[in-house]
């Protein structure tokens, strides 16, 4: 028997080579009792570590490996020794990364958090390598340093075999004895069996080649898992071939890893939700949703009242009030900072949440259920997560953790290989030309590495590139297939928080994330078994364009809207959504979303929420659409299992559609109550579950006396509804949102689109909502270094009209530095004075003239004898001498003497066709006009020879008809399909909307090059609508590129 102390996984970055679960499978397979996890640097694989081994049935003892911050060098292992341990060993992971990079141990750092630990230095200490160097004075000067500190110390060599090995772990064990210290025996574990050596190899060859890479340890097959009587053998070894002084090394290894080993529940807290110390979190928790009731005019309301003691009562149970008041506060603190947040999911359905001004909706205008959210029966804790502005989601973390000092901290996300990753890291490995290994890693798509060579074999742009069958690619291939899945380094989760008592330190170290965050080292799968409160804080980028928008209206006219209390049903907007006007709109603008609305025809909330349920693979693969119209406009009746359904599915005319609904009809029919419907309802995921949530309904409704008909009927309701069921309170959550920037849309199209024009919320270029701004009748201005912002803005125009004035920020080249410059010394009187008082670097300077930038300044006005942009271009040269200002400063411009005025005729003029090329370079959407003006006569004569058919007039055509369409192709997608053959989707814009082209398997083979190649794009196709008057797409026969026409 043996207790492995020492033992690195997948979580020591390239260096252990299997997850913790691969080592405890294998301590397992051969009676081991305790096993211990110690990664380099940190504690990444706790909680998998833990949990295998309570599944394994071994006893898991946790610790750490760190470098050495000493002149000596060299690494230590510490192992924590029951609750004292693990704090301490947790408050020095943590007090190890705070310090600048590398990260290392310093003895000071030890000595203050020493309390449980046990010291094992091995071959690889301080000491180790003292006694290595048959230096026995400096060994015993190091120990008595070591003993200074305060930690209980064990001498811990291990032999793989290597020159010299054997003799320096003898010569350890000897020292131990002489001076009175434990000696252990390890095995230094990288791996778990010795096949894997040769991944090891690799990852050390990796490091050498990473920035700071290390010395490559010597090459062994013996770093691995060993069992038992491997590790007596070794043993033996050690002490000479005396083999009862090598049992009593077995016997002390066992006795330390017995006394290490680690109890979950007792010193790490496991499975037990440690909430912020909220003293009186009851009483607080009924005083705020009290005062919340009052606030929204709901107090006296006996529906509200019951609902709030029913939901209070369940989260009384459950233990949770302090977890509802840490999110209410929350959600104030980033509220408090003038951040948009709602909240998502589930959550929405809670009254409590609503009270607590956590949601906007109230879930008993919508039907929601608390129990979809939280039953008592439910494991783990109920997710509340809320959404943000996208560019102020950092702003959102710093509210938060500023809120709870010391009990707070970010989520920690792996980054594991992949197959670009993998391939690149491996020819390294392996010394082969970057070159390359670049040239095969760029062609591979965002697959898992371990598919490497099935991807190769598979696709033809792989399976076309020379070289692949030789014998090099062959190993490079079969190494990137090994490191597949194994962690590369560690990045601050996007949009995890969590959150704690004023003992977090003590059950889950942090270090600080690349934004310089406190993180924690679990991901956000692992952060609820250590205890944690996870909040998901994500940030969202229409809501940073709604509260762009709403700034814009507050700026121009004082008088922005609220966006919480707008009017449902607004006829305008309705008219909007059902006409398919919908780009830039949240959820509802790809084509799938404005086909369906232009079905649904949804004029408010309610029938958005049904909108958004509907969108999705299972409903729209079997045309639920039709079925739920159908059933909504009383042209189908659907049969029902039973009369008591009726009000059930009265709100969808008799189709089962939310989650909501399933429930309550579980209930209904068999009187089990919500909770338990919730549980048979999340049973329904699985095959096993499916078949006994199968027998608990028949039976339940038998004892209810139902005949059999009704039962079965009843029963393949609620079987099929696995396929096609959305929670309703999640689509109400996104309902608002999508609402609210319909009627914004609407109402306030120029701060709209300055809205979605910064923060690009949504599928669509930005080109192509400028073209939707100007079909409603917004005027785009042009790019103007004296009037345009860093971001998108509104303006009225010279006619009274409000105008969109494009963001500084966009133009290519400008950097930061001189973006802040310009707006900080504007307005600026010409050219002279731009590059006296906001030099520019060349290629800056360059893109804001080809941009339009300065034709204000420069009178660059279109009329006769006026100059041209070239013009300003040649002056501006002139102007300055192409030459370093200073040699820290490259790129900068400085003036000559040349005349002020623009001279006009200078250059030969810009064509229109030249001015929007440039402006799509200079900013990535043209401003001049559309990209198809100078096709205009093109298109004319299309028109009438060829019987093109623009946007606008595709709704005049029957279903069926063959028409020419043509435009500017937008985007190109293939998503997977439930058949399993490839649909190609494009979408083409001319001047006067945008069509969508589905092509499939003869299309595809005679138009591929130019669907995936041709900007310009014409299509031969026929109509086809979905159902009668809605949004029509064209199928196509044929795609060429539009020059051929």
């Amino acid at each position: 028997m043996f207790t492995h102390l020492r033992a690195a996984s997948s979580f020591s970055f390239r260096h252990g080579t299997a997850p913790p679960a691969a080592l405890v499978e294998r301590a397992a397979l051969d009676g081991q009792p305790v096993v211990a996890l110690t990664d380099r640097d940190g504690l990444f694989g706790v909680a998998e570590h833990i949990r295998t081994c309570e599944q394994a049935g071994v006893r898991p003892a946790l610790g750490v490996d760190l470098a050495l911050a000493s002149p000596e060098g060299g690494r230590v292992v510490l192992l924590a020794r029951g609750a004292r341990g693990w704090a301490s060993l947790c408050r020095l992971v943590t007090a190890v990364h705070r310090a600048p990079a590398p990260v290392a141990v310093l003895p000071e750092q030890l000595a203050a958090h020493h309390e449980g630990l046990v010291l094992l230095l091995g071959p690889d200490s301080d000491v180790g390598r003292a006694v290595a160097q048959d230096r026995p004075l400096h060994a015993r000067a190091l120990l008595t340093a070591w003993r200074r500190v305060g930690v209980e110390i064990a001498l811990a060599p291990h032999d793989h075999g290597a020159s010299g090995q054997r003799r320096t772990a003898r010569d350890m064990v000897r020292l131990a004895d002489e001076e009175h210290l434990l000696a252990v025996l390890t095995n230094a574990v990288r791996y778990p069996s010795p096949d894997a050596a040769g991944v090891a190899l690799a990852l050390d060859r990796i490091r050498q080649h990473a920035p700071g890479g290390y010395r490559p340890a010597p090459r062994t097959e013996r770093a691995h898992l060993a069992t038992g009587e491997e590790m007596f053998q070794v043993a033996v070894g050690v002490c000479g071939g005396d083999r009862t002084r090598a049992r009593r090394l077995i016997s002390h290894t066992l006795a330390l890893g017995s006394s290490c080993a680690l109890d979950p529940v007792a010193d790490l807290g496991w499975g037990r939700l440690h909430l912020p110390d909220r003293p009186e979190a009851t009483a607080d928790l009924r005083g705020r949703v009290t005062g919340g009731a009052a606030l929204l005019g709901l107090e006296g309301d006996r529906l509200v009242d019951e609902r709030v003691r029913y939901e209070l009562e369940v989260i009384a149970r459950l233990g949770l009030e302090s977890y509802f008041l840490t999110v209410a506060d929350a959600a104030q603190a980033i509220r408090d900072k003038r951040i948009r947040c709602s909240a998502r999911g589930s959550a929405v359905g809670s009254l409590v949440v609503h009270l607590l001004g956590i949601s906007a909706i109230n879930p008993l205008e919508h039907g929601l259920l608390f129990e979809r959210f939280c039953t008592p029966s439910r494991p783990g804790l109920p997710d509340i997560d809320l959404d943000v502005e996208s560019d102020r989601r950092l702003e959102a973390y710093d509210a938060v953790i500023a809120s709870h000092p010391g009990a707070s901290a970010t989520v920690a996300m792996m980054e594991t290989y992949r197959a670009r990753s993998a391939l690149r890291d491996a020819g390294a490995a392996l010394s082969l030309p970057s070159v390359e290994v670049d040239r095969i890693a760029s062609v591979f798509p965002r697959v898992r590495a371990s598919r490497i060579s099935e991807t190769a074999r598979e696709l033809p742009e792989l399976r076309n590139l020379d070289g692949l069958d030789s014998e090099h690619v062959r190993r490079l291939f079969s190494l990137a297939e090994r490191l597949s899945g194994l962690p590369r380094h560690v990045a601050m989760h996007p949009c995890g928080l969590v959150l704690s008592d004023h003992a977090m330190g003590d059950r889950v170290p942090t270090q600080p994330s690349g934004a310089g965050y406190p993180m924690v080292q679990a991901d956000k799968e692992d952060v609820e078994h250590l205890g944690l409160l996870k909040l998901d804080v994500l940030g969202v980028r229409m809501q940073s364009a709604l509260a762009h928008t709403l700034d814009e209206i507050d700026r121009t006219s004082g008088r922005p809207p609220d966006l919480e209390a707008l009017p449902d049903g607004d006829p305008a907007t309705a008219h909007m959504v059902a006409a398919s006007n919908t780009l830039g709109c949240f959820q509802i603008e790809s084509p799938g979303q404005r086909e369906l609305v232009s079905r649904l025809r949804p004029d408010g909330v309610p029938d958005l929420i049904a909108d958004i349920s509907l969108f999705r693979p299972g409903p729209m693969g079997t045309d639920m659409v039709s079925a739920y119209l159908g059933a909504r406009e009383g042209v189908e009746t659907p049969r029902l299992p039973h009369p008591d359904l009726a009000p059930v599915l009265a709100e969808t005319g008799g189709a089962l559609l939310f989650h909501e609904q399933l429930l309550h009809a579980i209930d209904t029919m068999t009187g089990c109550g919500l909770d338990r419907a919730e549980a048979m309802r999340r049973a329904l995921g699985t095959e096993e579950g499916r078949r006994e949530v199968e027998t608990q309904v028949r039976s339940l409704m038998s004892e209810r006396g139902h005949d059999a008909r009704t039962v079965e009927e009843t029963w393949r309701l609620v079987a099929a509804f696995g396929n096609f069921g959305f929670c309703k309170a999640h689509a109400a959550a996104f309902a608002l949102p999508t609402y609210q920037s319909a009627w914004l849309k609407r109402h306030f199209p120029a701060a709209f689109f300055a809205g979605v024009m910064t923060h690009d919320p949504g599928m669509y270029p930005r080109r192509v909502l400028l073209n939707d701004a100007r079909r409603m009748g917004v005027r785009v201005l042009g790019l103007d270094l004296n009037a345009s912002q860093r971001h998108w803005g509104v303006e009225r125009d010279g006619e009274g009209r409000w105008g969109l004035r494009p963001a500084l920020a966009d133009l290519g080249a400008l950097t930061e530095a001189e973006l802040d410059r310009l707006l900080a010394r504007r307005p600026f009187t010409g050219l002279r004075d731009l590059l006296a008082r906001g030099p520019l670097s060349r290629e800056a300077l360059d893109n804001l003239v080809l941009a339009g930038g300065l034709d204000a300044l420069a009178g660059v006005t279109g009329a006769p004898g006026a100059p041209d942009r070239r013009d300003v271009l040649v002056h501006a040269h002139s102007l300055t001498q192409a030459h370093h200002r200073r040699a820290d400063s490259p790129g900068q411009l400085s003036l000559d003497e040349t005349p002020e005025t623009v001279p006009a005729g200078v250059a030969a003029p810009m064509s229109h066709a030249e001015r929007v090329a440039e402006e799509v370079r200079s900013l990535g959407y043209e401003l001049s006009g559309h990209r198809l003006d100078e096709y205009a006569e093109h298109f004319a004569r299309l028109a009438s020879t060829r019987n093109l058919v623009l946007a606008q007039d595709l709704h005049r055509f029957p279903d069926g008809a063959r028409v020419l369409v043509a435009g500017v192709r937008i985007c190109t997608q293939t998503p997977p399909t439930r058949s399993g053959r490839r649909v190609v989707f494009t979408s083409i814009e001319d001047r006067s909307g945008v069509i969508e082209v589905v092509l499939f398997s003869e299309a595809q083979r005679r138009s591929a090059s130019a669907v995936f190649g041709s900007e310009l794009l014409a299509v031969h196709g026929q109509v086809r609508r979905a159902a009668p008057g809605a949004l029509p797409t064209i199928t196509a026969t044929r795609a060429l590129p539009l020059s051929e026409l």
